[in-house]
């Protein structure tokens, strides 16, 4: 059977208290976040996590029309899981602030930060 590469790579981990994801790409389409999206929102049902660790390495960001979009539909995937997401690419900071507003906005329970510590003890509160 043919299949076709992923433009992403998503592992997880289970960890005491939360489960975490990494999710690593050059480049990232509307397509391929709503992808990686609903297997977080699959895991974390599966493995009954309420709290989410996501270390995002990808260090592009959508348009912002795209953004919206895709926002709104992972808001649906995680519910009301408690999202701690661990941007490492400085150079687009602003860009996750904004798509953190857009999550906020939308009822989600989102922040970002620049460390996994930082997000775990987020987590933790």
């Amino acid at each position: 059977m043919f299949q076709l590469e992923r433009a992403f790579h998503l592992s997880f981990e289970e960890r005491p208290g939360y489960l975490y994801a990494h999710v690593a790409a050059e480049k990232i389409t509307p397509g391929d976040a709503l992808e990686y999206w609903r297997e977080i929102g699959q895991k974390c049902s599966a493995t009954h996590s309420d709290r989410l660790l996501l270390v995002r390495d990808v260090p592009y960001m959508m348009k912002d029309v795209d953004l919206r979009t895709t926002t709104s539909g992972y808001l649906k995937m995680v519910k009301s899981t408690k999202v701690a997401v661990v941007n490492p690419h400085r150079s687009i900071r602003e860009d996750m602030k904004f798509a953190l507003m857009i999550a906020m906005n939308g009822g989600g329970n989102f922040n970002i930060f620049d460390t996994e510590e930082e997000a775990e003890r987020w987590l933790e509160e």
